[in-house]
């Protein structure tokens, strides 16, 4: 990653793992820092307390959120937050651009690209250097079940801002293919592209 026509990758994501395994790790140690020892009176010393509304114990089975990722059972997966987050923007979005098309503001071509180039710059970056989706979640995730529901979700906001309604009859009436022929990426396949040029690296 530090060959120099590699530099700008290498910056971002050294950086975006650099960032989630320091915070990881620093989560690890207040952990084991409040719960190996004595946990009273290292408290007492700091002159600490323990908010027992954000106090949480799982079990080695739960789902555990934080930082935007889910871990599961050996799986590292986007967090449901972070997925709802991504559907709510989306969704306002389409309703906006939709309003505008309505009012003759804008056609449905002008919409949808707008739309679509919005969201490529959250999930993929515009430069390199900018943190997006790609950078902090693909090289962190090992399944792509959270893409899946956020391409579902958003393929359905772009038929929906083509047709201004939801139904299934959009599936044939905005096929797969016109949204591509529009500039659409699946994130699941932007994943798996990206995690193939690192084997090819």
């Amino acid at each position: 990653y530090f060959e120099e026509s590699k530099q700008g990758f290498g910056k971002i994501f050294f950086r975006s793992c650099i960032s989630f395994t320091f915070r990881y790790f620093f989560l690890n140690l207040i952990i084991q820092y409040f719960y190996c020892f004595d946990k009273s009176l290292h408290l007492k010393k700091g002159k600490l307390s323990i908010n027992s509304d954000k106090e949480f114990f799982y079990d080695k089975n739960d789902t555990i959120e934080f930082l935007g990722f889910s871990f599961n059972n050996g799986f590292v997966d986007v967090s449901s937050n972070s997925i709802n987050k991504a559907k709510s923007r989306l969704r306002r979005s389409s309703k906006k651009l939709r309003r505008q098309i309505e009012t003759s503001s804008l056609s449905i071509e002008e919409a949808v690209k707008i739309m679509i180039k919005k969201n490529d710059k959250k999930f993929y970056g515009n430069k390199r250097e900018e943190l997006s989706w790609k950078y902090w979640f693909f090289p962190v995730i090992n399944t792509t079940l959270g893409l899946e529901i956020i391409d579902h979700y958003y393929q359905d906001c772009l038929r929906y801002l083509i047709t201004g309604k939801h139904n299934k009859r959009n599936y044939k009436l905005v096929p797969y293919d016109k949204l591509k022929s529009y500039g659409y990426k699946s994130l699941v396949h932007e994943y798996y592209k990206f995690i193939n040029s690192l084997k090819m690296d």
